[in-house]
Formats: C-alpha cells, sequence, structure tokens
C-alpha cells in the first residue's frame, strides 16, 4: 500500500468516524476501532421536532434560530475545527473549512434527511442504505477535498 493509499485511507476512515459528531438524525459512531456505523433509535423524534420547528420559524423566529445553533451549525463547526487539523496535516486541501464542512454534512445527511422530513413515514432507510451514502458521500468529499 502507497503513502498516498494510507492517507487517503486514514482521511477516509476519519471522515466516517465524524459523520456521528453531533448529527443525531442520520448516524453516530457505534464502534470507533471497527469503524461500524449503527442507526440511531431517536430519528422519530429528531424528525417530528425538525418539522415542528421548520413549520413554527416563519412565526417564532427565535425557535428556528435556536434549534439551528444547537444543531446544525454544532455540527458544521465541529466538522470545520476536524477539517481544519486534517488539512494541517496535508490531508485535505479547501479554501474555506466552514464550507468544506457543510459539503460534507449534506453528502452525507442528505438523502437519508430528505426522505424522513418530505415523505413524511415512519420508515426508515436501512442500516445497509445509511452506510452506502455515508461511504459515498466521503468519496465524493475526497474527490473534492482530499489532497493526491
Amino acid at each position: 500500500m502507497t503513502n498516498s493509499t494510507k492517507n487517503a485511507t486514514a482521511v477516509a476512515f476519519t471522515l466516517l468516524v465524524l459523520i456521528g459528531v453531533g448529527m443525531a438524525i442520520m448516524v453516530a459512531v457505534d464502534h470507533i476501532v471497527q469503524g461500524n456505523v449503527s442507526v440511531r433509535d431517536d430519528r422519530d423524534e429528531d424528525a417530528t421536532l425538525r418539522r415542528l420547528v421548520i413549520g413554527e420559524a416563519g412565526r417564532f423566529p427565535e425557535l428556528g434560530r435556536t434549534f439551528y445553533e444547537r444543531g446544525p451549525q454544532r455540527t458544521i463547526s465541529a466538522l470545520t475545527t476536524a477539517f481544519e487539523r486534517l488539512a494541517e496535516r496535508g490531508l485535505l486541501q479547501f479554501d474555506d473549512p466552514r464550507l468544506a464542512a457543510a459539503h460534507f454534512n449534506w453528502l452525507v445527511m442528505s438523502i437519508p434527511l430528505n426522505q424522513a422530513m418530505l415523505l413524511g413515514t415512519d420508515e426508515h432507510a436501512a442500516p445497509a442504505d445509511l452506510d452506502r451514502y455515508a461511504n459515498a458521500g466521503a468519496r465524493a468529499f475526497l474527490a473534492a477535498y482530499g489532497r493526491s
């Protein structure tokens, strides 16, 4: 295995671990050492709360702002810090770490989040699908921001 392959593997693993940082709706890190990702049990409550906040944000903007600050903004901030550290090690490259963090967040979360929010069913994405979305999102992120 070449050094660039080892670096890409290390970055990909780190990104997959970071998927769990603050993302209660999609996945959380289960066993970091083995790299297993598991579905969280509180997705129903998270989706219900998110729908409620979205529905009422126009009438109660402070509610939406608070939800954003304690959820998505916190996640993006944690990812930004982690990505800055990876860039310092020469493993990622970007001009705007916060934008890179937002890209990563949506590459990983957009499919299951949109399904949960818009389909209104109690069905959840299968764990294998969540793994596939996470892996594909990490690969796309590395294609854009990884160092060759």
